[in-house]
């Protein structure tokens, strides 16, 4: 199998969508709340499309405009609908309680769910925003993301639940990215000590026509 290959080169914006068996392999073994979800990095909305849990209303967060009318009108395949559509710097828009108030009570917060594929190297700050503005946390990560001592004092009071991905994706539609990913679950209560697992390979007939992912 082929895998993408590294070059400094990226996409604007970090414009890497996520493919649909990955957003749905997680459901296989995760059970999540229904009402309000936040998508902070919502892209074109590929997420929100694929998520299979009935009754979401979604708030999308994106810095292209591009994107605007597509995820106004997005509709997942599960019946979610997008009630708001926040074009710009999320960041911007939590600093400013434009997304609702972030309380360290997780009953107090905004959002039931954050879901979301962000840019890695951005992926700490979104945690730690998205983190007291939703009572769970679910962020597409590269396994590596678990080592950096930079990050270890995070982890040693507030450890998620990993469900790793049996095979690597794809974002380009070219091959495997040539890194390991899972998916980083925080729960409303932070804690020291997670659990991991592997997910079940999405069999052959399963997956869509013509997306690689490596064997």
């Amino acid at each position: 199998m082929t895998e993408e290959k590294k070059t400094t080169e990226r996409r604007e914006n970090d414009d890497y969508p996520t493919m649909p068996w990955v957003t749905k392999l997680l459901f296989r073994k995760l059970e999540l709340p229904s009402g309000r979800w936040l998508e902070p990095c919502a892209g074109a909305g590929a997420i929100i499309r694929d998520v299979p849990v009935l009754g979401i209303r979604w708030n999308a967060v994106e810095l292209q405009d591009q994107y605007r009318n597509s995820l106004a009108n997005i509709r997942s395949e599960a019946g979610g609908v997008v009630e708001r559509v926040l074009i710009g710097d999320f960041f911007m828009a939590a600093e400013e309680s434009m997304l609702g108030k972030a309380s360290p009570d997780p009953a107090k917060r905004p959002f039931d769910v954050t879901f979301t594929n962000p840019p890695f190297l951005l992926a700490q700050d979104f945690i730690e925003a998205c983190r007291l503005l939703s009572r769970y946390l679910v962020l597409l990560l590269r396994l590596n993301f678990l080592a950096s001592g930079k990050r270890a004092d995070m982890f040693a009071v507030d450890m998620p639940d990993i469900y790793v991905l049996p095979d690597r994706p794809s974002f380009t539609g070219t091959g495997s990215y040539p890194a390991d990913y899972g998916w980083f679950v925080w729960g409303p209560e932070a804690r020291s000590v997670g659990a991991i697992q592997v997910l079940p390979s999405l069999p052959r007939e399963e997956r869509p026509k013509g997306e690689k992912v490596e064997e």
